[in-house]
Formats: structure tokens, sequence, C-alpha cells
């Protein structure tokens, strides 16, 4: 039987089970504009260094 990851947060997520690092850099280019999303870009503009930062490490620990 295969293993299923249980994303209480959004069942179509993504983000939880991923490295900090890759979500960081991820969020970042979101909120720099060298990538774009119609929801997350508008999410991650206000977001500080810091404020990524800890978000990636919360999301990689689910």
């Amino acid at each position: 039987m295969p293993e299923y990851r249980d994303d209480t947060i959004c069942p179509y997520s993504t983000r939880t089970g991923q490295h900090a690092p890759y979500l960081a850099k991820q969020m970042k280019a979101f909120r720099d504009g060298t990538r774009s999303d119609p929801m997350m870009s508008p999410m991650a503009k206000p977001l500080s260094d810091q404020d990524i930062e800890n978000l990636a490490a919360y999301f990689s620990s689910l």
C-alpha cells in the first residue's frame, strides 16, 4: 500500500515535506518577481527574509 502525505493545510499542497532551503528559494522568487503565480506572488510580496525562513522551516517540518 502506498504512503500518502497528510496535507492538512491544503489537500493539494506540495509545500509540505520539501526541504527548507528549496522552499525559501521558491518563496523569495515569488516575492522578488523572478517566479510568478497569481496566488503566491501577492502573498509573498510583503514577506521579509526572516518571514520566509520561518515559513520554510515550518512547512518543511510537516
